[in-house]
Parts: structure tokens; sequence; C-alpha cells
């Protein structure tokens, strides 16, 4: 394996390797599924979700992220129970009584009947006393499972609510849905209460986001209803929610993110599908003006990623992130991509610095040996510029480390 690597930061006039490039390290942890560097009380913390065959998970963390450059094994703390497929995991930035709070979404669907119930929840942990409190906060709703937690003042309080998005589908299922809500945070006991259910409305599922496309001053939301298939924006008019599919011809969406993709200061949506055919890929959407109209202009940046891992139900890709290898967000991003089934790494590196140039050349950072990828994340663990991609090795039991200095040489 080829190893490069460069002192000058990244810029526009740099070019990007095509080779593979070594990671620094691989930090051994049992079925790392997502892996989040989150900022808690001003230090840098790693949480890692992992579940196992029987799909039963947990979430552990690494306290000090600087462990993670140079060893294979880690210094880490299980900060759960027993949670069923724990997915994404987020900070409240404020304090809920007095303490620092994290939410994980969890569940999953069944595969067959004879499956266990996968019906998921979302969970509050917190650990300020040196004991870890952990309270489910949502009623149990068979069938149905969280993957993302957004926290917002939904009701004018003063209080953090949560915005999750949940889906009901199964392969046992002929009809699935998908519902946005949120959980008002309650007056008294937040952290043994349970939370009040609000719908805001029918679709949304896995991936959504919050976002005033028209400066009104009330958000727009933009949906991969990932099992129906349907890439979606929704706005309010009065009381009732209207909808546009942008897209209905991409198969099972996985994720869905608004970045300013080719810097032409309008905001796009970096899209991902998740299939095993030649549709598998990567996609943007240019959000015009007048979204609730005009067309949303579509840009295939890389189609036909194959699926090689073997197995029932194996899709590919997983979730593109739009980064920079520094703190110089001059010129377009890179864009990274977790395979999934693919067993890679994926990296698209725009050709052009024209704003009208949407091609990108794909080159491959890491690809494993048989292995799905899982969620990703970029952060600067060691302070020297350069951020450090941290990628979950789901099959193999390792979290891969590679630095972006490694990235980038001169012309």
């Amino acid at each position: 394996m080829i190893i490069f690597s460069a002192t000058s930061f990244y810029s526009p006039s740099l070019a990007y390797l095509q080779p593979q490039i070594e990671p620094i390290s691989k930090v051994e942890i049992e079925y790392p599924a997502f892996i989040k560097v989150i900022t808690v009380n001003n230090q840098k913390r790693a949480f890692v979700s992992s579940f196992g065959r029987n799909f039963e998970g947990q979430v552990n963390m690494i306290k000090d992220v600087s462990e993670l450059l140079n060893s294979s094994q880690v210094s880490k703390e299980r900060i759960t129970g027993k949670i069923k497929w724990p997915n994404s995991v987020t900070l409240c930035k404020e304090n809920i009584d007095g303490r620092t709070i994290l939410a994980i979404a969890g569940g999953f669907f069944r595969h067959s009947p004879v499956m266990p119930d996968q019906s998921g929840a979302i969970n509050l942990v917190t650990m300020d006393s040196g004991e870890i409190i952990q309270h489910e906060i949502t009623n149990y709703k068979r069938g149905w499972f969280y993957h993302e937690v957004l926290w917002k003042d939904m009701n004018n309080d003063g209080l953090l609510d949560i915005v999750t998005a949940r889906s009901n589908f199964s392969p046992l299922n002929p009809n699935p849905k998908g519902e946005l809500i949120w959980l008002e945070q309650p007056q008294t006991d937040p952290l043994s209460n349970k939370w009040e259910e609000h719908i805001i409305t029918e679709g949304p599922e896995i991936y959504f986001e919050l976002i005033d496309l028209d400066g009104d001053g009330t958000d727009e939301i933009i949906a991969a209803e990932s099992f129906q298939e349907k890439l979606c924006v929704y706005w309010k008019d009065g009381k009732k929610w209207n909808r546009k599919i942008i897209a209905e011809d991409l198969g099972v969406l996985y994720s869905a993110k608004t970045t300013d993709l080719n810097k032409d200061g309008n905001l796009d949506l970096l899209v991902t599908n998740h299939v095993s055919d030649a549709r598998a890929g990567v996609f943007c959407y240019e959000i015009p003006s007048d979204f609730k109209n005009a067309q949303w202009k579509k840009h295939v940046l890389l189609e036909g990623i194959e699926t090689r891992k073997a197995g029932p139900g194996q899709a590919s890709p997983g979730e593109a992130i739009a980064f920079y290898p520094t703190n110089d967000e001059s010129g377009k991003p890179l864009i990274a991509v977790s395979g999934d089934g693919s067993q890679r790494v994926h990296l698209l590196t725009p050709n052009s610095q024209n704003t009208s140039n949407w091609e990108y050349t794909e080159s491959i950072l890491y690809e494993t040996i048989d292995s799905v990828t899982g969620g990703m994340c970029f952060e600067d663990l060691d302070g020297d510029g350069f951020k450090e991609l941290l990628v979950p090795i789901y099959d193999s039991h390792y979290i891969c480390i590679m630095s972006m200095k490694d990235l980038v040489q001169n012309k």
C-alpha cells in the first residue's frame, strides 16, 4: 500500500491522491456502527454506537480522543444499558435539571416473524454525577424505530424539546409509514417523566432537516422518506403541511443534507440512496428560490457503486459528508462517502472550481476485506490543523482512523 503525505494546507490548488491512504490506527471495538465526536464540557469525546447479531446494543464513550491516534486499545466507558439498535447520539446544548444530557435514538425493523421485537425508543443519558442515568422518554410503540434527534424549543416555553422521525417499515409491513414528531420536555422531572408526543406530519422516516428556506421565520422540512422511496420538502400554510416530492426514482434513500456544494452562495441538497443495483450513488439537487413550485435540478455525482458485501439486504452506499481536510474552507468541498455494502470509503473530488461544473473524480480512501462501513465523522483529534476521518468497520470490529494530512500534496 502506497503512503503519501504533504505539509501544505488545503486550498483549491492542491491535488488529491488516488491511492488508498494508510490508517494511522485501528481501534478495537465490538460491532461499531456509528461514531461521533462531541465536545462535552469543553472536552472532545468520542461516542460509538454498537449492536451485535442479536441487535441488542450499547453506546461507549472514549474520554481521551488522543488515544484514538496511537493505540489499538483505548479506555472506553459504557454509558448505556441495553438499547435496541442504538443509532444517533446527540448532545443537548443546554443542561437539563442542571445535567449534561445526551439523546440516543434507537430501534430497527424485523426481517422475519421469528426475529425478536426491534421496536425503538429515544433514551436520555446523563453522566454528570459519576453515575450513569438512562431514561426512556418515549412510550412503547410496536414496530416503530428512530434514527435521528434534533433539539429545538418547539413551544417557546424556554425548554429544549426533541424533534425526531420514526418509521414502521418492515418486510412484514406492506404499507409502511413515517412520522415526524416532537417530544415536549416536561416542566418538572424531565429525567423521570415521559415526554408528551406531538405529531408534526406524516411522511418523514429517517433523515430530516428543519431549515428556513424562504427566510420567513418558519422552518420547512426536508425529508428522506427512505423506505417510501421519496425525497420531499414540506412547508406550512396556516395549520396545514404541504408536500412536494423532489424525487422518487432513487429507490431506498439513505441520507439528505443541505450544503453549498458548488460554492455559488446557494444551498444544495446532498443525497445518497441505498440499493444493490446500478442506481447506487451520490446525487445533488440544487434548491431553487421557488422551492415549492420550481424543479430541483438534479446532478449525478457518482453512480453504479458496487455492493461487494454478500448476503440478503446488503446495499450501498451509506452517508455522504461534504468536508474540507483543514479549517480552510475556500473552494468547493470534497465529499466522503461511507460505502456501507460496498465495503469501501469513497472520495469524490471536484474536477473544477467552476460553479456550473458538477463533475467529480472518484477514488477509494479505504477498502475493507469483508466488512460494511458505518456512520463516520471528521474531527481534528491532535490539533495539527488536519482533520482525521473516523470510520466504523463493523464486521471486523474496529474504528479506522485516517489523517487528511496524508490526502493532500502539492501539484
